[in-house]
């Protein structure tokens, strides 16, 4: 019989004659499709042998005697039938009623393969009752997602690949792809019930089912949001059912990345319809913002669900989990890079039903190596962007760790790193790194939710308050056995050259010591107590830091403890010490005011003996300088306290020699002088008519150097205290008064914008309450300085044509200089620590001590010449050969410093 003849029979057979022939003519009709290339003729077998052979097999045999013999041909029809459309549209010369046969034609035949699988997928559902096996179907699955998987591809591509004949098969397409959505749902049905025995076949089968499906996934993202969603929900619910199997085998990682990548792009798209606020067009955006709402709370979901039962095998994923985060909060309110168009309303959805799952992921990942290593790298390079959101997600896993057994926490404060690792430090280290890049939101500040407390109302606060707190909360709840590493963390950040760093070091600091134990918060308060005593300067910018630490440090001992403190360090022993102290820490009133009797005696004591000694060197007028600034230290929070009238005349008595003695012109240092006008400025209200002419006097002699600025801004310290003084009438009160004027008039027109506003700032306090108001015009002569005055004094702006940077572009140039500054300061020299140590800076080894006393001898006798000459300049006229020699002899003393 040909081959022919016996498909014209096998195809009238009925159900009986089929299964009575089966042994016979299942096998030649497998053979006849494999060998022929008919592709009629191969559709005509295989769909007989799909719905007239097949009902006739047990489910046990189909696997073995049909579908394994049949599905590589029709995989192969199924292919040839798509490359032969891309041939024919390719080089199509037919006209276009030819070409719409043969495509039809072409989508006739794939349409018939997915009945032909349709029809598979059913019957084995219908003969599944007890359940069936995976490997008695196991090439129906793997078919049915490549035929699937190419269909949609094939719908997805085809306005490119049809271009200009796409209209004549646009019908057939649409048929396509919802006959391909309905064969998979039916394999998704179908795989709900498949039962695997656990063998490495099963293992191996259902892996690549679960691939596949990721597959057609990656296929119809962005194309029909059902199928995918539908598509992923079966891949996510078949992957967790056979976790223990495929944990091994999937690769998860794929499927979280690609989920990240799908919440990012929803939610960049539904961040734009909350900024669209088109009257016109506000019902259809509402509506498509609900419908992505929910598509992007569906792949959350997804995330979620993946990274709860795979915990421990997601693989190299953490970065796109983190990128997602830092991503999504920096498009979202508070964030400054966030939308200010954006609708209040949808975005308070989106944060209540979307935002909300960060915290819960991060709690899920935090005992992942992966993800400790990424946000503990020691090299961490964000956009601008992304800082803030990166110090938020560092808070929130220090919130999430004091809950953590004793190895997470370890994981995070206490990274064991391996020689092919990258370098990590701790948590907190990282959190103190990552601060200095939010400049700008500390700057502002940027304005957080806060914690709310029992018996307080809700409030915002700012972001340096938020940080310091979850910072402070993390460091209460952790182990004693972690202190080191916070009290490492801590001392660093204290020298850092970041303001930020600093301040939070020191409320840190300043939290465990008001909590912690009596023995700490002593330790704390000697220990920086000796640390400013060992420094050769307690006023540098540094110093500052530790000092202010100081004062606050010693308001939270008991009045015991501060007892005990004024007994070690007595300011008699330790002046410098005592003028960075604040005598508003001390508890007991009777205490300060001892204090301060005890300091001002001892300080004039000292500078009367200064006064009167000879000669008065640079380090004598250094000790002078420790002095005043007691005094000043003193002076500035006497106002609750009495001064007895001897104390207070001696004052005025040294103020008004020290004005006479120094010789402004020849004093190297400006600390001095500035420390000087301050205690004039503080001593204002006592000082007589005498004692005032000689200040004002040497200000003006001060003003024709020039001075630094430093200088200059005491000075006008000192002329906004100046509103209510009065001055006793006579000579002296029109000296001070003709010389008055002309302080102002320098000050108002001085070239130096911070000197220029704070004279400004004076001036307008002394033009208002002074009684002296026939002076007032006197001090707008010089210049063209009035105009600016009267706008000043009227709160009139500055005009300026150019538009204004807001406060956001200030502080971004702001934050670009500050960090160049401190480049270029790290270029010059090393930071000292002082972790581990009493001492910043490692003493040098001790010399030979040799005897000196001819080097002091020469010394003061340059010196007391140099004081001569100026001596005689101020009262014989220079001759002309006098600058050229001293500027000989300054040439000899330069080469002999540098040796």
């Amino acid at each position: 019989m040909s081959q022919s003849t016996f498909l014209e029979d096998v195809c009238s057979w009925d159900a009986d004659t089929c299964k009575q022939n089966l042994t016979d003519s299942l096998p030649q009709l497998i053979s006849i499709l494999n060998q022929t290339q008919s592709t009629d003729k191969q559709m005509l077998i295989l769909k007989t042998l799909t719905s007239s052979f097949l009902p006739c097999l047990q489910i046990y045999d189909v696997e073995v005697k049909l579908y394994s013999q049949i599905f590589p041909k029709t995989r192969l029809i199924f292919n040839d039938t798509l490359d032969e459309i891309s041939s024919k549209l390719l080089k199509h010369s037919q006209d276009e009623k030819t070409l719409e046969t043969i495509l039809e034609q072409c989508l006739s035949i794939i349409l018939e393969v997915i009945e032909c699988l349709t029809y598979c997928i059913q019957h084995t559902c219908h003969s599944s009752n007890d359940g069936v096996h995976l490997q008695s179907i196991n090439s129906l699955p793997s078919t049915v997602i490549h035929v699937v998987k190419e269909s949609y591809n094939h719908c997805k591509e085809s306005t490119t690949l049809y271009g200009n004949t796409f209209h004549l098969v646009s019908a057939t397409l649409s048929q396509l792809f919802k006959k391909s959505f309905e064969l998979e749902k039916l394999l998704l049905t179908l795989l709900h019930v498949v039962e695997l025995s656990g063998t490495e076949d099963d293992v191996q089968s259902i892996t690549e089912v679960c691939n596949g499906l990721f597959n057609i996934c990656n296929v119809i993202s962005s194309v029909d949001d059902t199928v995918l969603l539908r598509t992923w929900k079966s891949l996510v619910e078949l992957s967790t059912k056979q976790k223990l199997l495929l944990r091994d085998r999937l690769e998860v990682s794929n499927m979280i990345k690609m989920l990240c990548q799908e919440i990012l792009l929803t939610y960049e798209y539904l961040l734009q319809l909350a900024c669209e606020s088109s009257s016109s067009q506000n019902a259809a955006n509402d509506k498509i913002f609900g419908r992505k709402f929910k598509v992007c709370r569906f792949y959350v979901n997804m995330l979620m669900t993946l990274v709860k039962e795979f915990d421990g095998y997601l693989g190299p994923c953490y970065q796109e989990v983190y990128k997602l985060i830092l991503s999504m909060q920096s498009m979202s309110p508070p964030s400054l890079y966030a939308s200010s168009t954006m609708q209040r309303s949808k975005m308070q959805d989106m944060k209540q039903s979307l935002l909300v799952f960060i915290e819960p992921l991060v709690h899920m990942m935090l005992p992942s190596r992966g993800f400790a290593e990424i946000m503990t790298n020691k090299v961490t390079e964000l956009t601008p962007e992304l800082w803030f959101p990166h110090i938020n997600l560092m808070s929130q896993i220090m919130t999430e760790l004091s809950n953590q057994k004793s190895d997470v926490i370890d994981l995070w404060l206490v990274p064991r790193c391996q020689s092919e690792d990258a370098p990590r430090d701790s948590i907190i280290a990282c959190f103190f790194h990552s601060i200095p890049n939010c400049y700008v939101e500390l700057s502002l500040p940027l304005y957080m939710p806060g914690i709310m407390c029992d018996g307080k109302p809700y409030r915002e606060v700012s972001f340096y308050e938020h940080v310091c707190v979850k910072l402070c909360g993390f460091i209460a709840a952790l182990p004693s056995s972690y202190f080191h590493v916070v009290e490492k963390c801590v001392f660093d950040n204290l020298v850092n050259q970041n303001l930020f760093c600093k301040l939070l070091a020191m409320d840190v600091c300043c939290f465990i010591s008001r909590w912690g134990s009596d023995d700490i918060r002593l330790h704390y308060v000697n220990y920086f107590a000796e640390l400013l005593i060992s420094l050769p300067d307690v006023h540098t910018t540094m110093c500052v830091v530790f000092a202010e630490l100081l004062n606050r440090l010693i308001s939270f001992l008991s009045d015991h403890q501060q007892n005990d403190f004024l007994s070690k360090f007595s300011s008699t022993q330790y002046p410098a010490l005592w003028s960075c102290i604040s005598l508003s820490v001390f508890k007991q009133g009777d205490c300060k005011q001892n204090i301060i009797n005890s300091i001002m005696k001892d300080c004039v004591r000292e500078i009367q003996a200064w006064i009167s000694s000879l000669p008065k060197t640079n380090s004598s007028l250094e000790e002078l300088t420790v002095h005043l600034r007691l005094l000043c230290n003193v002076m500035k929070q006497t106002a609750p306290f009495n001064i007895s009238t001897q104390l207070q005349t001696s004052l005025n008595e040294i103020i008004s020699t020290l004005w006479e003695v120094l010789s402004l012109r020849q004093i190297s240092s400006d600390d001095v002088i500035s420390v000087l006008i301050r205690l004039s400025t503080y001593n204002l209200p006592y000082l007589q008519s005498a004692h005032l002419t000689k200040v004002v006097s040497g200000l003006l002699v001060l003003l024709s150097f020039p001075p630094p600025v430093s200088v200059k801004l005491s000075i006008t310290e000192f002329l906004r205290h100046f509103n209510k003084k009065e001055v006793t009438p006579g000579v002296q009160q029109r000296q001070i008064l003709t010389d008055l004027p002309q302080l102002f008039s320098d000050m108002l027109n001085d070239t130096n914008v911070v000197v220029h506003q704070r004279a400004l700032e004076a001036f307008s306090i002394f033009a208002e309450e002074t009684v002296y108001e026939q002076i007032v015009p006197q001090c707008l002569q010089k210049g063209n300085i009035q105009d600016i005055v009267v706008n000043f004094l009227n709160k009139i702006p500055f005009a300026d044509d150019d538009s204004l940077p807001t406060n956001v572009e200030v502080l971004k140039n702001q934050q670009t200089a500050v960090e160049y500054l401190q480049r270029d300061k790290c270029d010059d020299g090393e930071k000292a620590s002082v972790v581990g140590t009493r001492e910043l800076i490692e003493p040098f080894c001790k010399r030979t001590k040799y005897d000196d006393s001819a080097y002091r001898e020469a010394v003061n006798s340059i010196e007391e010449n140099v004081n001569h000459i100026m001596e005689l300049k101020d009262v014989i006229p220079p001759p002309d050969w006098l600058t050229d020699e001293l500027q000989k002899i300054q040439e000899k003393l330069k080469s002999l410093s540098s040796c």
